[in-house]
């Protein structure tokens, strides 16, 4: 093969890859800007979709010169209708939803640099929604306090919003106390 047609096979090979990629639904979705950057695990949350609260694994990492805070309210997801729903109360989401124990050990952070951040002591502990059944796992932590370089992941529940539904478009929103700016992403949830 000619170096003009290994040319040719290369580009079309790009080209296959790009669309290809383009035409699937991802499971880890990112995004970022100056203050930090946000990154969703959507494997469980594919499984939840007819319950009345879905769970999202969520990671945020802090770019900003000062620290960032994150809390329930950092969070927003906003349904194809437009209504926002936010992160409910612990004992709300215990009263209505009896999966809890089992996300947790389905819980997968694959596609998120978790392991980069464990490994240069980079994270801070949070447990937006605590087990039930393990020593100290049972305390609530909503309340993370980030310095600048420091990351945390965890279980995010929320209120399922009108249209959630395979391959539509839901927008999660993501803005720490410390931030100028929210991170907005686009998200379609596939099986």
């Amino acid at each position: 093969m000619g170096h003009p047609a290994r040319f040719l096979g290369l580009v079309l090979l790009a080209a296959c890859c790009a669309l290809a990629t383009e035409e699937r639904d991802p499971i880890v979705v990112n995004g970022e800007n100056a203050c930090g950057q946000v990154w969703v695990n959507l494997s469980l949350t594919g499984l939840r979709l007819d319950e009345t609260y879905v769970p999202m694994v969520i990671a945020v990492y802090n770019r900003a010169k000062g620290q960032a805070t994150v809390t329930r309210d950092s969070f927003r997801l906003i349904g194809a209708d437009g209504r926002e729903v936010h992160v409910p109360g612990v004992k709300e989401l215990r009263q209505a939803y009896d999966k809890l124990t089992m996300d947790r050990r389905m819980v997968s952070t694959a596609g998120i640099p978790f392991g980069t951040w464990l490994r240069r002591s980079r994270t801070v502990p949070s447990n937006f929604f605590p087990g039930m059944g393990s020593s100290g796992g049972g305390t609530t932590i909503d309340h993370v306090s980030m310095p600048p370089m420091f990351g945390m992941v965890d279980l995010v529940y929320f209120e399922r919003p009108k249209g959630l539904a395979l391959g539509q478009p839901v927008v999660l929103e993501v803005k720490p106390e410390g931030w100028e700016e929210s991170i907005r992403l686009q998200i379609r949830v596939k099986p």
